[in-house]
């Protein structure tokens, strides 16, 4: 789910929340967190920034290429739908935006492994890997093309 200062949230297992901010934010969000902490002992906020990777399916074949991969997001992707699968050995959290968004939380010693075998499952799709600079790009006219046809 979407939260504020643009970060997502999902909630793997009962005892784990993991919370995915862009680098701006980050920080304030670290801070709010350690504050709460201190009145839920049970909680810990322990900062991961360097232990995953973040890759990104996105595009309208994307469900066909989560498919290919043996990912079932409940509700079939639907905003906020989230998942655990093994994929290449790791342990990959998936966190639906839509059925055509979907970012994948993996181990970052396992992420370029993860990232090929996306790409792979991809390729008949006409899918490719693209930078952080670009997605932005395209995210921003995918929302304007959006707009426009509605």
């Amino acid at each position: 789910m979407r939260a504020p200062a643009g970060c997502w949230w999902a909630r793997p297992a009962h005892d784990r929340l993991v919370i995915y901010c862009p680098s701006g934010s980050a920080e304030r969000v670290e801070r709010i967190l350690r504050a709460e902490t201190v009145h839920h002992p049970g909680l810990v906020a322990d900062r991961r920034r360097d232990s995953y990777m973040l890759l990104g399916v996105v595009g309208h074949c994307a469900p066909q290429v989560l498919e290919a991969l043996g990912v079932r997001l409940p509700d079939g992707g639907s905003f906020g739908g989230t998942g655990v699968t093994v994929l290449d050995g790791a342990a990959v959290t998936w966190l639906a935006e839509s059925p055509e968004s979907v970012i994948a939380c993996v181990p970052a010693n396992r992420g370029e492994d993860v990232a090929a075998s996306i790409e792979r499952a991809g390729s008949p799709y006409g899918m490719v890997r693209i930078s952080e600079e670009a997605f932005a790009h395209w995210s921003v006219g995918d929302r304007q093309r959006r707009r426009l046809t509605r």
